[in-house]
């Protein structure tokens, strides 16, 4: 039987965790470093995923900025109206990205804010149909059907306008911020921010409000507000608007 010399085993385990020691010191190292790549790396993909769609929504701007030109044609600024509160967010659903025609309105919603056009002689063959945003001539010719049910958009707003809340009188959409005491408050991810004196103070999207009050025109309209985190209706006899207000962290 070999002899067991327990003098140089101790002396190899001496040996052996003194090597252990530091290689274990820089395994945790070396994994502390990669869960920080690994958070470092999910914070630039979140990043480039970000920039990548704000490229492509300010390339579709870019587009509606050069045909969102008034016609003076009633039915086609209408739809071009209409058109402007459509998403341009390439990820957003189809229905979104389409203005509807009824038997009597014509409507739009990119699920953040919403229009209704009345008081236009809709043609028998668009009725019912769909319009892709920018789709400005040959209406008929470019009309398609879509398989989901369009939002209750008349619905929503008919409820608003019925609440209980508050109604402002407002002559002019030039009058509109000051009435309202308008606030710059910061850009928040892209999209800067507003709050008016609505009873409260409560934040928009500043882009659609300026919207709203854009398809408001020179005519007086009405505002209803509900509350703080409750969708703001204007309105008058030929356009209905709804907007969400924005949701902030303080």
């Amino acid at each position: 039987m070999e002899n067991i010399n327990l003098k140089d085993i101790d002396q190899q385990i001496i040996e052996l965790t003194q090597k252990l020691g530091p290689l274990g010191t820089k395994l945790e190292f070396i994994e502390s470093e990669i869960e920080d790549l690994e958070s470092d790396k999910d914070y630039i993909e979140y990043e480039i995923c970000k920039i990548e769609r704000r490229i492509k929504l300010l390339k579709s701007k870019l587009l509606a900025s050069n045909i969102d030109k008034f016609t003076g044609d009633a039915f086609v600024d209408a739809i071009i109206l209409a058109s402007m509160f459509c998403s341009l967010d390439y990820e957003q659903r189809s229905l979104f990205k389409h203005v509807y025609l009824s038997d009597s309105e014509i409507m739009a919603t990119d699920s953040y804010r919403g229009i209704i056009i009345n008081g236009l002689e809709i043609p028998k063959e668009l009725q019912g149909k769909y319009i892709k945003w920018d789709v400005r001539s040959d209406f008929e010719a470019n009309t398609t059907t879509l398989e989901q049910e369009y939002p209750k958009l008349k619905e929503l707003i008919c409820d608003i306008i019925q609440k209980p809340g508050h109604e402002f009188n407002v002559l002019t959409g030039t009058g509109f911020y000051s009435q309202f005491n308008m606030q710059e408050r910061s850009k928040d991810d892209y999209r800067e921010v507003i709050t008016l004196d609505m009873a409260e103070k409560t934040a928009f999207n500043r882009e659609y409000i300026e919207i709203a009050l854009l398809s408001m025109g020179d005519k007086p309209f009405t505002v209803k507000y509900t509350g703080r985190l409750e969708p703001m209706v204007m309105y008058n006899n030929s356009v209905r608007i709804v907007v969400l207000p924005m949701r902030l962290n303080d």
